[in-house]
């Protein structure tokens, strides 16, 4: 069978350099940030579930467990927390910190950098692109109809001005 070779973007981490502990993560992944941002909401009201809670139950511990292991695992797009955790509890104390706290003060900093390194670099423009985009009367003040309902007829571009054109290749490139 052949193999299909290419760069996704995805990063390995060997988890306490015990390489059967390992977590990928795509840092191309465009969704990454989204899904993490998405996951805040839901790290707050778990925290405002348990706020008051002086002596959580076995019972809530596990679901507290199982939340944040679901919540860690849709935020990274992959399983984090098995090789991360393996069948500890989250909540688990150690060194005064809940386990999932500890893993990720040793994790962010990491992961911090790298995303650096994937980064986008800023587009390279082409001259004759660029001519269009120095006119500052240029002004987009609204998505172009087929872009904002892509499954219309879209916009006859022969019927535009010479200005209404370079505002299109604007917005195409901004």
């Amino acid at each position: 069978m052949k193999s299909i070779n290419f760069n996704t973007g995805e990063r390995t981490y060997i988890v306490n350099e015990d390489e059967s502990k390992v977590i990928r993560i795509n840092l191309s992944d465009i969704n990454l940030m989204k899904r993490i941002n998405e996951t805040q909401k839901q790290i707050q009201h778990l925290s405002e579930k348990y706020r008051d809670t002086k002596k959580p139950s076995f019972e809530e511990i596990k679901d507290i467990n199982h939340e944040i292991r679901r919540i860690f695992n849709y935020a990274f797009g992959t399983d984090i927390c098995t090789p991360a955790f393996g069948d500890a509890n989250v909540m688990s104390p150690v060194d005064g910190k809940p386990l999932f706290q500890v893993f990720f003060d040793a994790f962010l900093p990491v992961l911090r950098e790298d995303l650096k390194t994937v980064a986008p670099k800023k587009m390279e423009i082409k001259p004759e692109v660029q001519k269009y985009l120095d006119k500052p009367e240029i002004t987009v003040s609204k998505p172009i109809a087929a872009f904002a309902q892509p499954y219309s007829q879209g916009l006859d571009v022969s019927t535009l001005s010479k200005e209404q054109k370079a505002a299109l290749i604007a917005q195409l490139l901004s």
